[in-house]
């Protein structure tokens, strides 16, 4: 009787992030090595320097270049700025230089932070 012997080898341990929601996550990585890096900021920047961290814009859009114009007009109009930016006068989005709606509907943040979001 013949007897087939095989012999399989174990992959070989490559030491990495394996967080995919990490800045350094390394997709052939199959051994955590601890070096799993913070997640992205606002602006998607993948990196530890805060220095180049974005900011908000005066409508709370991070890195949005909303003026602070319109900001004042919007707010002295009584309105405020929804999740994109726009912003609403009793639940109506305004073009705040000619003061005319433009759609029914805004974009208001429930109390989770989520954009329409279910409360």
């Amino acid at each position: 009787m013949i007897l087939f012997l095989s012999c399989t080898t174990l992959p070989e341990g490559v030491l990495g992030c394996t967080d995919s929601s990490a800045c350094n996550f390394n997709a052939d990585a199959n051994e955590d090595d601890g070096s799993c890096a913070s997640v992205p900021d606002m602006c998607g920047t993948c990196d530890n320097d805060s220095s180049n961290d974005c900011i908000q814009d005066c409508a709370g859009i991070f890195g949005g270049n909303t003026q602070q114009s319109t900001c004042e007009n919007c707010i002295s109009n009584s309105g405020e700025f929804d999740c994109s930016g726009n912003c609403c006068i009793n639940d109506l989005i305004y073009d705040i230089d000619s003061l005319l709606s433009t759609s029914t509907s805004c974009s208001i943040e429930d109390r989770c932070g989520i954009c329409n979001g279910d409360g």
